[in-house]
């Protein structure tokens, strides 16, 4: 298997959005709760049947956020210039 510029891109692109995607779902699980207020601050009520998610909801929820902070720029930005770069010198050696 290759490794291509646009393999690269997709992948840097991808460690960002998975983890944003569980962030969001986690958020939409919120929402669509009734009456559910989870708090960074104390635990607050989550209610599902008689089991209390707030605090695992509250763990997707902010993990997701800053997994993908710190994926986009520890991993994600390397590996975007390096695409950047195996793309210009491909389209360097071509020409030449």
């Amino acid at each position: 298997m290759e490794i291509s510029p646009t393999l690269l891109r997709k992948t840097a692109v991808w460690l960002v959005v998975a983890p944003c995607l569980v962030a969001l779902a986690a958020q939409v699980c919120i929402w669509v709760i009734p009456g559910c207020k989870p708090n960074p601050y104390g635990l607050g009520k989550c209610l599902i049947r008689s089991y209390n998610a707030a605090a695992f909801l509250l763990v997707l929820q902010l993990g997701g956020v800053y997994l993908a902070m710190c994926l986009g720029v520890l991993v994600s930005a390397p590996v975007l210039m390096i695409a950047a770069g195996m793309g210009f010198w491909s389209k360097r050696s071509k020409r030449a």
